[in-house]
């Protein structure tokens, strides 16, 4: 160029730059003469944009320059300190018709290039970029660059291209997996469904959760069966996109694959079904769905009653409502069992109606629903249902009681004379609840002619309630009526012996002791039921056990330090609770476990002497420890010493391995069985008392009676299924965890959430809950209470050695 030329090019340049707009006849001829100029006119056009008041005039005419022979002006342009060059020169490419926009995609793949700006150039020119072009690209451009380039196949990306972009969903970078996701989702084709599919299991939660949203847009259908398994993912944002893409497509099949998710240890994970269930449930699903769970384990079915009942929406509901009247048994069991979580008051008239159905199971189990929504209006309903029926009477009675409606009361009253001994037991614990200051003298002296019943039973539950009843208001009063009345009198023969029979200690010998009844001071008569947490200090029980004091009280009964007058002699006497004793068979088992009990004899194991009757109460006698328990040490909340819990430890395992030897599984160890005398010298209490009072699963479930302390229960045990010596090793763990944290690892704010965190077997390492726990000791400790049997300790032995190999790696700190 010479210097004629630059000249004119600068003066052509300078019009420009000085014009107020582009439309004029000096920027016409200008830009004329620019163009005769050659290719150096544009670099000193785009110069002129850092210093013109009118950089639109600049733009305008540089538009005109711009075809492919003078892109790479603009590109170089690009990378300009200047902020209004490179705006300008922008603008011209995002706008220009005259050059190849793909071109740009080689100036892309430049690392220096400024992708964010040329990305926005390329989505103005999207409509005319070739997606091979762009697909090409991708593999000359670093992992980091791909995200701008995905942004704009989203935009120009057409079915054509649905093949050559599937190979992307195996790349090792997450993100241009999500955006080959995102691109792939605008195409309802089978490819796509199928490769969507397989990103459900991605690693990545943005990728599972656009696969998730690209699932729910197709217009083809799609297998329901793998969405349902992400009810399970981990991820709670995932799991509630995965509830909504359920709901979106709306499969007739969705039910038969949210059985097994309704089965899940995961609260979380069964809530999820039930939302999916409120939305696409209807009667025939949930009818589907309880017809699946009939062969499921107890626990399983009831899991899914109890999601159904307090989660399930008004659709559920509405469903469940339906089937009451279903032909099917089991449905119809099942859906009372739903109602019974829901407290709906939507099921009162359809509840009122199973009160007439021909399955005893339904009947009792409606009642207990209509309790519990708490409606007075169905007493009518209910006192028929008493009258008519015997069988369900004691039920009847327990749900009025729970109602609370004294109108409830002459009714019952009546029930006083049934032939049935529980209908009367039942009826009297309900008139002490419900006798008001209208009818409370009506109602003693009712119960009072019960306390001459040829039943030890009946007669020490009437004297119960009268003195119950003397107690409520106007009670100075009634006493004055009362004393104006004839006292009926009777007595009884207190007979003590042992029910182990062969050679027992001294303590507890065959005996028979005849105690004369004597006569109260209120004028009632002495009965031969004990009530041992009435036991005053000094009283003398079939003339031999003098009473010390009471040491404690728990599920299985009340514990009583007495002198036994006959070898003077202090021992325990624990008496078992009488709902625990309420059958032959249970006693038989009570008899069965105590000699095995009896046998055991070691240092760290409280000695068993007998099981005694005193009438129709049942007693245990025991070694007599003065001690505390280690439940008393961990109300602190505060982690134990290491070295002296370890020491605790070596004597709970030794203690352990002795009664294991003698085919003896506790089934109930917990920090309140285990006593710590000053010495801290350890003794086990309570071996066998789960293991007698067990009647079966099916009883167990029936009356929600829980075998073993819920805290410390081995998931096995939950399950119903054969407990053996790990099952013990399992509740020393959580106690484990407890002595060395200072918390029991699972709570809930009920015992069935309990348990089934304890089949989760989810629990944070213990080092998380104490971070100066050994690491040895965090791994001890997570072993024992492993959720499967075969994860844990072989036995008390193999853990007994780990822990004196952990207590002699830290040092006794008594040395």
């Amino acid at each position: 160029m010479g210097i004629l030329d630059g000249f004119r090019i600068n003066k052509a340049v300078a019009t420009i730059v000085k014009a107020k707009s582009a439309a004029t006849s000096d920027v016409a001829d200008a830009v004329l003469q620019l163009k005769q100029s050659g290719e150096g006119a544009t670099e000193k056009l785009i110069e002129a944009l850092g210093r013109t008041r009118t950089p639109g005039t600049v733009v305008a005419v540089l538009g005109t320059f711009l075809d492919n022979s003078t892109l790479h002006y603009f590109a170089n342009a690009l990378t300009s300190k200047d902020a209004t060059i490179v705006d300008g020169v922008a603008k011209v490419l995002a706008a220009g018709k005259r050059y190849d926009p793909n071109l740009l995609l080689e100036i892309y793949a430049d690392p220096a290039s400024p992708k964010g700006l040329l990305s926005r150039i390329l989505l103005a020119q999207r409509e005319r970029l070739n997606i091979r072009s762009l697909l090409r690209l991708m593999g000359k451009i670093p992992p980091e660059a791909r995200t701008g380039v995905f942004r704009i196949m989203e935009e120009v990306a057409s079915a054509e291209n649905v093949n050559d972009l599937i190979g992307f969903v195996e790349s090792d970078d997450p993100v241009i997996r999500l955006h080959t996701a995102r691109v792939l989702r605008r195409f309802s084709t089978e490819a796509v469904r199928d490769a969507l599919m397989k990103l459900l299991s991605d690693s990545a939660k943005a990728v599972r959760l656009e696969a998730l949203t690209g699932l729910s847009e197709l217009s083809i259908p799609v297998d329901i069966e793998p969405l349902c398994k992400m009810l399970r993912d981990a991820d709670m944002t995932v799991q509630s996109k995965a509830i909504d893409t359920i709901i979106r497509i709306n499969s007739p099949d969705s039910v038969q694959y949210l059985l097994e998710v309704l089965q899940d240890d995961s609260e979380y994970v069964r809530r999820a079904a039930v939302e999916v269930l409120n939305e696409v449930g209807n009667t025939n699903a949930i009818k589907d769905l309880i017809t699946a769970l009939r062969d499921q384990d107890w626990w399983v079915r009831v899991r899914a009653a109890d999601a159904l009942g307090s989660i399930g929406g008004p659709r559920v509901v509405e469903s469940v409502l339906s089937l009451i009247k279903d032909e099917d048994e089991f449905i119809r069991r099942f859906a009372i069992e739903i109602l019974n979580s829901t407290k709906d008051s939507r099921a009162k008239n359809y509840l009122e109606e199973a009160l007439k159905d021909d399955d005893w199971w339904v009947r009792e189990r409606a009642v207990d629903a209509l309790a519990a929504i708490g409606d007075v209006s169905v007493l009518p309903k209910l006192v028929e249902l008493m009258k008519r029926d015997s069988r369900a009477a004691p039920v009847v009675i327990k749900a009025l009681t729970t109602l609370g409606d004294s109108q409830a009361v002459k009714p019952i009253m009546e029930m006083l004379h049934s032939a049935d001994t529980g209908i009367r037991k039942e009826a009297l614990r309900a008139l002490a609840v419900l006798a008001d200051e209208n009818n409370v003298d009506e109602v003693r002296r009712a119960a009072q002619e019960l306390c001459n019943s040829s039943n030890d039973d009946i007669r020490a539950l009437a004297d119960t309630t009268v003195n119950t009843l003397i107690a409520k208001p106007n009670a100075a009063q009634r006493a004055k009526d009362i004393s104006r009345e004839p006292v009926r009198t009777g007595s009884t023969m207190l007979q003590a012996h042992s029910m182990l029979g062969g050679e027992v200690s001294s303590s507890t010998s065959d005996a028979t002791i005849i105690a004369e009844t004597k006569m109260t001071s209120e004028g009632h008569a002495a009965v031969d039921a004990i009530d041992a947490a009435k036991l005053k200090p000094g009283e003398v029980i079939a003339d031999r056990y003098r009473i010390i004091r009471h040491i404690g009280r728990g599920a299985f009964g009340v514990v009583v330090l007495v002198q036994d007058m006959m070898v003077h002699e202090d021992i325990v006497l624990k008496f078992i609770t009488p709902q625990l004793t309420s059958s032959e068979d249970v006693i038989k088992r009570f008899v069965l476990e105590m000699k095995y009990a009896r046998k055991i004899t070691h240092e760290n194991v409280i000695r068993i002497y007998d099981f005694i009757t005193f009438g129709s109460s049942y007693a245990m006698s025991m070694e007599y420890f003065e001690s505390h328990s280690l439940a008393a040490e961990l109300k602190s909340g505060k982690p134990m010493s290491l070295q002296r819990a370890l020491r605790i430890l070596l004597d709970i395992c030794s203690g352990m391995i002795v009664t294991h030897k003698g085919n003896l599984v506790h089934r109930d160890l917990k920090p309140s069985n285990i006593l710590i005398d000053e010495n801290d010298l350890v003794k086990i209490v309570d071996f066998g008392l789960a293991a007698a009072a067990r009647e079966g699963e099916s009883r167990l479930t029936k009356t929600g009676i829980i075998l073993g302390t819920p805290t410390y229960m081995a998931p096995e045990q939950v399950k119903g299924g054969k407990v053996d010596s790990r099952t013990d090793v399992y509740s020393l763990g959580i106690i484990m965890y407890e002595m060395f944290t200072g918390r029991p690892p699972y709570v809930a704010d009920d015992p069935m959430g309990i348990l089934f965190q304890h089949m989760e077997g989810k629990a944070k390492p213990p080092r998380e809950q104490n971070t100066s726990l050994p690491e040895d000791l965090d791994a001890l400790i997570r072993k024992a209470m492993a959720r499967k049997a075969e994860d844990r300790f072989a036995n008390m032995d193999e853990l007994r050695q780990a822990v004196a190999q952990l207590l002699e790696k830290l040092g006794d700190d008594r040395e």
